[in-house]
């Protein structure tokens, strides 16, 4: 974990955060499911079948044994491999490698379970000698790479084996077993897939921590990238939710300490919400590419291309001292799991600036 961007690590301290939410989900204790964290890559080079739109690989939960989630998880690759080749990888304790299936799912098939070493088939689909990215210095800030693994992390997720599934295992998938032999890998690990079987819906929720930007207008930004593959994954009707929680202070030199600390940075910091619908996506693309700079790229180097995402794209869901509960229950309303409430009122440049908190801790007015 240390090898990546600090803003990395202190995300993951984020999903962590956030990730109590979804937990009081009213429909997450009568019946759908929060499925184990999923990690997926996708690559258009690694393909074997051209008429398909990129290679998926989907890191599975490192038990071998039946999985009460086994059933769902295959419901999600069912809807992948509509527009995607999909392969199976799952880590081994006993080999202490990842395997990988030796050929992609199909539905009319068996079931291609992780068979082989990943490194013996990824030769095969990508590089046939694998090179390490290198991550910048200037974006790897060890001090606070262990401030958010010591001080939040580690007690979070106290036993070890949760630890290596949830966050070690993910990392290492992506940076070491992926990325060496796939260059061109869009790598985007879901942070929560749920799913919903009395609808026969997948939810999966992508969760952000930071702050807008703009002079004259607040927005936030998408990545180029990053807004392909949630249009693939809604082609595959799998529906894809935005989750931001708005940074109180707008600032890069800041990590998540406040969630610890500071009670009413907590109050002010607001999570914020969207429904990505292919529409809208399709809506989010025709707006024109921008760069951001080094530190906004995976490795701290080069640029980023984004759209811009307009303040008025989202609508408030509450703030970090609301209750899990009344949190979780408005998650629903955004995800028009519940229909009953009213719609989540939608968010305004007034109301962000009104909770900013300056880098001295200065403060506008309070919110009510």
């Amino acid at each position: 974990m240390f090898w990546d961007k600090h803003q990395r690590i202190e995300g993951t301290t984020f999903e962590l955060w956030v990730q109590q939410f979804f937990k009081s989900m009213p429909t997450l204790r009568t019946g759908s499911t929060r499925l184990p964290p999923i990690t997926i890559g996708i690559s258009r080079s690694a393909l074997i079948d051209r008429n398909q739109s990129g290679a998926v690989f989907v890191l599975l939960h490192p038990d071998p044994t039946p999985h009460r989630h086994d059933r769902e998880i295959m419901r999600l690759v069912r809807m992948l491999h509509r527009h995607f080749e999909v392969w199976l990888l799952r880590f081994d304790h006993d080999k202490q490698t990842f395997m990988m299936s030796t050929r992609p799912w199909s539905p009319g098939g068996p079931n291609p379970m992780p068979g082989l070493p990943a490194g013996e088939l990824l030769r095969n689909l990508g590089r046939r000698n694998p090179v390490l990215p290198n991550v910048s210095l200037r974006v790897r800030d060890l001090n606070r790479q262990q401030k958010s693994y010591w001080g939040y992390i580690r007690s979070s997720l106290r036993d070890f084996g949760t630890l290596l599934e949830r966050v070690v295992l993910p990392r290492i998938f992506l940076n070491f077993v992926l990325t060496p032999f796939l260059p061109d890998t869009g790598l985007w690990d879901v942070d929560l897939v749920q799913s919903v079987p009395d609808h026969e819906r997948v939810l999966v929720w992508d969760i952000k921590h930071k702050y807008p930007f703009g002079r004259h207008r607040l927005q936030f930004g998408m990545n180029s990238g990053q807004r392909s593959v949630y249009a693939l994954l809604a082609d595959c009707d799998i529906e894809v939710f935005h989750a931001i929680v708005v940074k109180p202070v707008w600032s890069d030199r800041i990590g998540p300490d406040y969630l610890m600390n500071d009670h009413e940075a907590r109050e002010r910091a607001l999570i914020i919400g969207t429904a990505l619908t292919p529409e809208h996506l399709r809506k989010i693309g025709s707006r024109a590419i921008r760069q951001s700079g080094a530190k906004t790229t995976m490795y701290g180097s080069g640029t980023n291309s984004y759209h811009p995402l307009p303040v008025t794209d989202f609508h408030v869901v509450g703030n970090l001292q609301d209750t899990t509960a009344h949190l979780g229950r408005q998650l629903e309303v955004l995800a028009g799991i519940d229909i009953a409430s009213e719609e989540l009122p939608r968010l305004g440049e007034q109301e962000l600036r009104r909770r900013k908190l300056d880098d001295d801790g200065c403060t506008g007015e309070r919110p009510d």
